[in-house]
């Protein structure tokens, strides 16, 4: 399992909180899910901390609650089309 590298632009800055907000993206054997993370930091905080406090919190999400994450995308088998290619063959004249 495996994280998107989080590139700084992704990060927010929650000031009123005192949080660094970002979605990061787990790459896991059944397919990516993304989680929405928090972690403590106020704006004296290097992005680079920021950056790892978030990664951990994703991968703490996908160990402790499997099921509570923003979306999925499965992995998809190289053999089997798209919906959008079945459906342009489905086509008359296609």
């Amino acid at each position: 399992m495996q994280t998107n590298p989080i590139s700084y632009d992704q990060i927010r800055c929650n000031a009123a909180e005192q949080l660094f907000e970002a979605s990061v993206t787990v790459h896991a054997t059944e397919g990516a899910r993304i989680y929405a993370c928090s972690g403590p930091g106020d704006l004296l905080t290097p992005l680079e901390t920021a950056a790892d406090a978030l990664r951990d919190a994703a991968l703490n999400q996908y160990w402790k609650a499997p099921g509570l994450f923003s979306a999925r995308t499965p992995l998809r088998s190289p053999a089997r089309p798209t919906w959008r290619k079945r459906l342009i063959r489905a086509l008359p004249g296609s």
